[in-house]
Order: C-alpha cells, then sequence, then structure tokens
C-alpha cells in the first residue's frame, strides 16, 4: 500500500514508487535510477503503463532470484528499453 494519493504523482514519480514497492525495501532511488526512469519514460512516447507492465514482469522475477537485495535498476536499463521497441513495433 502507498502512502502517496497514486493519482496525484508523476510519470516518474508513479514508476519509482511501483519500483520500491515491488522491492519491498529502500525509501528512494538513486539519482542514475531516476534517470533510467526517464530514458524509458521518453523511449515508450510517456505510455507508463506499458513501463509499469513490462517492470511487473521483471521485478517479478529478480525478487525470486534474489530477493531482499537492492540492485541499481542498471541491470534492467537495457532490457526494458528493448521490450518498449519490441511492443511498439508490434502495435505499428
Amino acid at each position: 500500500m502507498s502512502f502517496y494519493d497514486l493519482n496525484k504523482l508523476s510519470e516518474r514519480e508513479l514508476i519509482g514508487q511501483f519500483i520500491l514497492e515491488s522491492r519491498g525495501i529502500g525509501a528512494f532511488l538513486s539519482y542514475t535510477d531516476c534517470q533510467i526512469i526517464e530514458n524509458w519514460i521518453k523511449a515508450a512516447n510517456g505510455d507508463t503503463d506499458l513501463i509499469l507492465f513490462l517492470l511487473s514482469k521483471k521485478l517479478e522475477k529478480r525478487k525470486e532470484e534474489a530477493p531482499a537485495t537492492y540492485q541499481s535498476l542498471k541491470f534492467l536499463e537495457k532490457k526494458i528499453l528493448l521490450d518498449i521497441r519490441n511492443s511498439q513495433t508490434k502495435l505499428s
């Protein structure tokens, strides 16, 4: 459960909050993680639902592999970008 009104969050804040809640640890994201989120938003043309969908699959898998460990989003950066591009190609 979020402490924030999710309807009032920016795109970056919404995705960041989702990541924090999915991880279950940490209270904030690093500057690098925020930049990665911005890159995803640009690549997805602001489609936060697409990003959240892709992250839900990847973060769930990652949590099963390495529970309760913090890692930068760097390990997901290229995978999510590729998935965004692939989904846009399929929709065209």
